[in-house]
């Protein structure tokens, strides 16, 4: 097996799945202060959240550089995400918040299935598993931008979907990260038992 063929974008073992988990925990606790806090400022806690995972986003793709060979398009992806969050918090208008939540989820959604459309390739993992939470969080991202046409829904299960999309895909990335982690420490053990 070719650990380094062109197929192939995750090449060895991943570090720092601890962070990804740490992403899981900011939407979780962004979804529950954002019910917690007075209407005005109900996205505040929503947008530090964004803000933050793709911080530590960022942190995990430097961490990884030499096992993901397109790291570097994901940092440039993670730092317009925290551009778009900043100022998407700094210049905060009332009716075009939802929608502008919406784009913003919609590219961490996008983020996260191409993380795991990374791992496809990989025999010893199963990339469906995190990908589905990843498309709904993709569709509820959709139904935040064009709000107006899915009224009937209401926004607070819409966010709540998303938010909890959002997390549980962080979660079973992070698992299925273990599996190709342990799978690469069986093919070190192999390696080194024939040397």
């Amino acid at each position: 097996m070719n650990l380094h063929s062109f197929n192939i974008s995750i090449r060895s073992s991943v570090k720092g799945s601890s962070l990804l988990i740490l992403n899981s925990f900011l939407f979780i606790a962004g979804i529950i202060l954002s019910f917690m806090i007075s209407y005005p400022s109900t996205y505040i806690p929503l947008t530090i959240a964004f803000g933050l995972s793709s911080v530590s986003g960022i942190l995990f793709f430097l961490q990884n550089s030499k096992s993901i060979k397109t790291w570097n398009w994901y940092i440039y992806y993670s730092l317009f995400m925290v551009i778009i969050t900043s100022l998407s918090y700094l210049y905060n208008q009332g009716a075009f918040t939802i929608p502008l939540l919406g784009y913003i989820s919609l590219g961490q959604s996008l983020l996260l299935l191409s993380m795991t459309t990374d791992l496809r390739n990989q025999s010893s993992v199963d990339w469906i598993i995190p990908a589905r939470p990843s498309s709904l969080a993709i569709l509820f991202s959709i139904m935040l931008v064009a709000h107006p046409v899915f009224d009937l829904i209401p926004i607070v299960i819409i966010i709540v979907g998303l938010f909890i999309m959002i997390a549980l895909s962080y979660i079973l990335l992070v698992s299925e990260l273990k599996k190709l982690n342990r799978h690469y420490k069986s093919i070190k053990i192999l390696i080194r038992n024939l040397k």
